[in-house]
């Protein structure tokens, strides 16, 4: 992944093996296609040519100068060979005289097994073109309809032909610039001679995943625990002032429950008062009706002669009663008044508290207000040294929590990712190195008898890789030593011309044997070889390829050659007049 990547499973591995052993088998059950004839047209020396090939061993052989290497630089164009294309101009290759040129390779398309090598293509042959023009346009046709440069390559990819290996076609002057490749170029040379490069890929590109799966780095993840130490101080005060803070409402709660209480009590009081003052204001009305009952009847009497100066006092007596009373009923309603409006504050102020106590439960037994109130300001002198702490430190708390949390699983994640990803490229690695040993084994060993069938020892040896390491330095050295010398590496300032030709070919005679592709060239092999070598050389090769018929070998050479067996095809080339001709010899 990012990357993180999608997440490499035990499962994925097993796909990619599965998918593996499908691709290998795809390739070594590909339909076989071999070539019935090249035609040039108008193509370096040739104005029209049709060069027929057989399966097997096809010689080409003529004078120099003759047009023998412009079949296989025919070829090459026609396949779309890079390596031609890099050495001259298109254009160039146009013969004399003409605007345009074109060569075609029809390819044997009749049924094998009941089945065509090319399934879309209806009739026996199977031709691929190239145009080449003056003004240097080109463009490909396969079956006469246009096609890319790529889509060419994915059609004679399908038959194991790749034309831009240099091990399938060598040009002249490749034998010798061959023993100045490095290890490492020859060992990709081979992989894709004999068909293994894609697992060389597979590695390498396993191997890229791996390297881009980048997770949280240990420092990182403990810079985040830190961080998030920190934060989880602050957080535990932040937890501990919402506590204090709590607790200081619950006392608020309790406060107003004590004074809710006193308030209730007050109430209570206030209303025994009111009560007495009724009772008392009651009496006072009674006292004053029976006073005025009185002076009543005083005033009704008719008193004899004698007794008014006693009436007159006990009226005067009654009437000082009655207005006692009378002064008396009035402060007693004052008191009544101001008891009911001070029940009546009183009962306003209880239901403000009892708003207050709603939703706290009333505890078991009151203290004192003023314990209350001095807990209260013990805990407002705390909360307010934790006043650095606030809805914030929560939130960031949180944050850093919940980042820490995903650093921690991404990095989990990443390490099983990382852990199926070894598990693939260490999978990928033995199939690359089993395949690349057992092929090296077998080509060394033919490599071994060549050698020896002219006199010399050698053998082939992998360098520059270890388990593990980088695929690209890996590399197929050549070693080979003449007239009882013990072999050496393949060296241009140890080896003559004709050691190193000889080696290079006894190498590329052993590498056929494996080689995917059922179409393969080279050109001048014998090269530097004195006479002895080259015949020598030139027999092992007859015998060696002669033996399959199932792919086309082209070998160019100026001659003269050996005796030929019977199943060899040759083909002799000419000039007359200017102009290339192709004949069959056998």
């Amino acid at each position: 992944m990012e990357a993180l990547l999608l997440p490499t499973t035990p499962d994925r591995v097993k796909s990619v093996k599965s998918h593996t052993h499908e691709l290998q088998a795809t390739t070594k059950e590909a339909p076989h296609i071999l070539v019935k004839e090249v035609i040039l047209e108008d193509f370096m020396s040739y104005e029209y040519a049709r060069i027929p090939l057989r399966p097997g061993l096809n010689v080409i052989t003529g004078p120099n100068g003759s047009g023998k290497s412009s079949i296989l630089i025919g070829i090459s164009v026609a396949l779309g060979q890079t390596y031609t294309e890099r050495s001259k101009k298109l254009a160039d290759l146009i013969r004399r005289g003409a605007s345009a040129a074109r060569v075609s390779i029809v390819f044997d398309n009749s049924p094998k097994n009941g089945r065509r090598p090319v399934p879309s293509g209806r009739a026996d042959d199977y031709i691929v073109s190239r145009y080449i023009k003056a003004d240097g346009t080109n463009w490909f046709e396969a079956e006469g309809r246009e096609v890319t440069k790529l889509q060419l390559s994915s059609i004679l990819g399908r038959f194991g032909i790749n034309p831009n290996d240099s091990l399938i076609i060598m040009h002249q002057n490749m034998i010798e610039n061959f023993s100045a490749f490095s290890p490492q170029e020859v060992l990709t040379l081979f992989e894709d001679a004999v068909g293994i490069f894609p697992l060389r890929q597979s590695l390498l590109e396993a191997k890229k995943r791996l390297e881009s799966v980048k997770g949280p780095t240990p420092e990182e993840i403990e810079s985040g625990k830190q961080s998030l130490a920190y934060w989880t101080a602050l957080h535990e005060k932040y937890q501990r002032k919402l506590e204090l803070s709590k607790r200081l409402a619950q006392l608020e709660g309790e406060l107003a429950w004590i004074r809710l209480e006193e308030e209730e009590n007050a109430i209570k009081t206030q209303k025994q008062r009111l009560e007495l003052l009724q009772q008392q204001l009651s009496k006072i009305e009674r006292e004053r009706e029976g006073l005025e009952k009185a002076l009543t009847e005083i005033r009704d009497a008719k008193p004899k002669e004698g007794e008014f100066r006693d009436l007159l006092e006990r009226a005067i007596s009654i009437a000082y009663e009655e207005g006692r009373r009378a002064e008396m009923m009035k402060q007693v309603k004052e008191a009544i008044s101001e008891a009911r409006s001070r029940v009546s504050k009183l009962e306003g102020e209880a239901e403000e508290l009892k708003a207050q106590v709603s939703g706290y439960e009333k505890p078991a037994q009151l203290r004192e207000e003023s314990d209350v109130i001095k807990e209260q300001q013990e805990l407002r002198a705390v909360i307010a040294t934790l006043n650095d702490v606030n809805e914030a430190t929560e939130e960031t708390y949180n944050k850093m929590s919940k980042e820490l949390s995903d650093l921690i699983e991404k990095a989990k994640t990443v390490e099983e990712n990382r852990k199926s990803l070894m598990e693939e490229v260490a999978y990928r690695e033995k199939l690359w190195m089993e395949n690349l040993r057992k092929l090296v084994d077998a080509v060394g060993e033919g490599y071994k008898r060549v050698l020896a069938s002219v006199g010399g020892a050698g053998y082939l040896k992998l360098v520059g890789y270890k388990e593990g390491g980088d695929p690209n330095e890996a590399g197929l050295e050549l070693y080979a030593g003449f007239r009882g010398t013990n072999p050496v590496r393949l060296d241009p300032l140890t080896h003559s011309g004709g050691e190193r030709s000889v080696t290079i070919m006894a190498f590329l005679i052993s590498l056929q044997q494996h080689v995917l592709s059922p179409i393969r060239a080279v050109d001048e092999f014998d090269v530097h070889m004195d006479p002895a070598n080259k015949e020598a050389i030139a027999k092992v090769l007859m015998e060696e390829l002669s033996k399959k018929g199932d792919v086309e070998y082209i070998y160019i050479t100026p001659g003269p050659m050996p005796p030929l067996p019977g199943n060899v095809h040759v083909l002799l080339v000419q000039k007359v007049g200017g102009k290339s001709n192709v004949m069959e010899a056998a």
